[in-house]
């Protein structure tokens, strides 16, 4: 039985004479399995939200990551979670959707990402993202529609909700 914890083996690496001997090992085989992996993360987000148990699996996941931060999903619907906790989870989600290998746990990080960003935006009035604001808004729309309560109302208010993308609170 092999190793799988340590550095690749020299058989992990085949030879690719129609590259010039370049090889192929392990670890670019890896970072190919993680670009195929990704998918239209929006539209997958969407089906799972669909399921009948998009209620709990949601809480589930959202508790997994805010403990983390001695958090839970209930504080952070409630608006109890501090920003920089809400920050930490979202860059824990963010590295475990990017290194997932299966569809399952790149879900799970995908929802709690969103649903971090989503309680910033609500309940801190702050868009920790450098993505565009329209992305956002046309991501937490669509996932409202379908989203079970609370989580639904959650995203839809975010998508309402004035904010400025560089920790300070917007007027009005």
């Amino acid at each position: 039985m092999s190793d799988l914890t340590g550095p690749p083996h020299e058989s992990a690496k085949f030879e690719r004479p129609d590259q010039g001997g370049a090889t192929f090992d392990d670890e670019r085989s890896i970072a190919l399995l993680r670009v195929a992996a990704r998918g239209r993360p929006l539209e997958s987000i969407a089906v799972r939200l669909a399921a009948p148990d998009a209620g709990a699996w949601i809480v589930a996941q959202v508790d997994r990551a805010a403990l983390t931060v001695g958090g839970s999903a209930a504080a952070l619907l409630e608006g109890a979670m501090a920003l920089d906790a809400l920050r930490a989870i979202r860059s824990s989600a963010s590295r475990r959707a990017q290194e997932s290998l299966n569809e399952r746990d790149r879900l799970a990080a995908l929802i709690v990402y969103t649903v971090a960003t989503a309680a910033a935006m609500v309940h801190h009035r702050v868009l920790p993202s450098r993505a565009p604001r329209e992305e956002w808004d046309e991501r937490l729309v669509a996932l409202s529609a379908v989203a079970p309560p609370p989580w639904g109302a959650l995203f839809r208010n975010a998508a309402d909700t004035e904010t400025d993308s560089d920790g300070t609170a917007t007027a009005g």
